[in-house]
């Protein structure tokens, strides 16, 4: 459900889990009403199919089942079972299909009662017995107390209890019997099957949403904040601000033999305006160090960075990243960064498969992403609301703080370049973390083991297990 948007998703009348979904047996059913001829052999699936469905059912769906009004009672108890969180769509399908089941056992109306059954039919919870209503009918025998709902859905929220969750009762049953839902797709950090009493799983907080609606964030249109951001194309201008000059010149330079002037003449219909790309709400600055790449081998990074990326994707998060050791780069003292409006970038995943070179400006690497986040975070009004910042490294910086200024390699290092990166690092832990957070993967290497958690000690971050698959995390002290 989370490859969905919500808004579609409440528009659905009928609402069925697919985990070990099974039609009734057709062949079964054939094979006790005999061989037929080819010509009625269509004929006899369909007669096969519904014939465990109600005769009203079958009758009304003959002659057509023509529209019935919805009663007050039976909109009021759609708000009741659905609760005050549900939106307008859902409880509008909650009563279609209701005044489809009303219609089909020939009623005038769509009544209460209707909207119970249209409830367990999708298996939403229904008390067994409502306050202020006749009880129906006796509900014929269903399997042993349980849960409600089909298998493979996600509780209801509903003012009913102490924890905001639907009580199940011994009344409810859903529609189908079926088998425990199956994850789909293979991209690590995928999310457990959700627990079982509601046909509604895009409630659960902790659902994957890998693929929501691909609309940016609102753009500010007035104000001198609408001329920053990288320019993505042109427009025709309503105003003097930001102005286009090579597209207003060019359009400018079509019309001048037609305007018959001496001097080259700019006319207020040649402007035209940039449009830029609005600031990003969310953040993800990744500091890579190839050279720790032996301790984990060149394709574990994915799987370990996958949670992060995941959620730059589904935030539409732009990226920073900040590569130290690469043996192509440009300048092996220095850390290279490059910035990507977001992981689609074909530069994102290029850099997590770069070979390892053979210095380690870490201090300078880290350097950089302080710059970075202080630049970002100091943004009045088009600062991010959440910034990550993940560092991937073993803590063996060789190249100190001064070599990467000067470009000049004198004397010894010994430890100074760790001791460089653990200094700029504090710089990091300084900062405000209402809208920060920082993460240190662990590649496991040894000797000096102990690096990566001296790093995260000092920026305040929680240290991830790169060794294992992603979810291993331990709070950095």
């Amino acid at each position: 459900m989370g490859r969905v948007s919500r808004h579609l998703l409440d528009r659905f009348a009928v609402r069925l889990s697919a985990a070990g979904l099974r039609l009734p047996g057709v062949r079964e059913a054939l094979a006790e009403t005999g061989p037929r001829p080819e010509a009625g052999a269509a004929a006899g699936e369909g007669e096969a199919l519904f014939a465990g469905l109600p005769a009203a059912w079958r009758s009304a769906a003959a002659g057509g089942v023509r529209p019935v009004p919805v009663g007050d009672a039976a909109i009021g108890r759609a708000r009741e079972l659905l609760g005050p969180d549900a939106g307008v769509r859902r409880e509008l399908a909650l009563l279609r299909l209701a005044r489809t089941l009303a219609a089909l056992h020939g009623r005038p109306s769509a009544s209460a009662d209707d909207s119970d059954a249209a409830a367990r039919l999708i298996g939403v919870a229904v008390p067994q017995d409502a306050p202020g209503r006749p009880e129906s009918g006796p509900e014929p025998p269903g399997p042993a107390p349980g849960p409600t709902g089909l298998p493979g859905t996600v509780p209801e929220r509903r003012a009913a209890g102490g924890d905001g969750r639907p009580r199940p009762r011994d009344g409810d049953r859903g529609l189908l019997d079926t088998g425990p839902a199956e994850g789909i797709g293979t991209a690590p950090g995928a999310a457990p099957s959700p627990a079982d009493g509601s046909p509604y799983p895009e409630d659960e907080p902790a659902a994957a949403r890998d693929t929501v609606p691909l609309s940016g964030p609102r753009r500010r249109s007035t104000g001198p904040v609408s001329t920053r951001g990288t320019v993505i194309g042109t427009r025709r201008a309503t105003d003097l601000r930001d102005i286009a000059h090579a597209r207003t010149v060019r359009e400018a330079a079509v019309h001048q033999r037609a305007r018959g002037t001496e001097r080259f003449t700019v006319s207020p219909v040649d402007l035209h305006s940039n449009v830029r790309a609005a600031a990003p709400e969310r953040v993800l600055v990744l500091l890579l160090d190839h050279t720790c790449r032996g301790g984990t081998g060149d394709g574990n990074w994915p799987e370990v960075l996958a949670p992060f990326l995941q959620w730059a994707y589904t935030s539409r998060a732009a990226v920073q990243v900040i590569e130290v050791g690469a043996a192509d780069a440009a300048d092996e003292l220095r850390a290279g960064s490059f910035t990507a409006r977001g992981v689609l970038d074909p530069r994102v995943p290029g850099a997590l498969y770069r070979r390892a070179g053979r210095a380690t400006p870490l201090a300078h690497g880290v350097e950089l992403a302080a710059h970075t986040l202080r630049r970002l975070l100091r943004r009045q009004g088009t600062g991010p609301a959440e910034a990550w910042l993940v560092v991937v490294t073993d803590g063996r910086g060789n190249v100190p703080l001064r070599v990467s200024h000067t470009g000049r390699l004198a004397g010894p290092v010994a430890a100074a370049g760790v001791e460089d990166a653990v200094e700029a690092a504090a710089r990091i832990g300084a900062m405000d973390r209402t809208r920060l957070h920082v993460a240190v993967v662990d590649p496991g290497r040894e000797p000096y083991g102990d690096l990566p958690y001296v790093l995260a000690d000092r920026l305040g971050a929680i240290v991830v297990d790169g060794r294992h698959a992603p979810g291993a995390e331990a709070a950095g002290e």
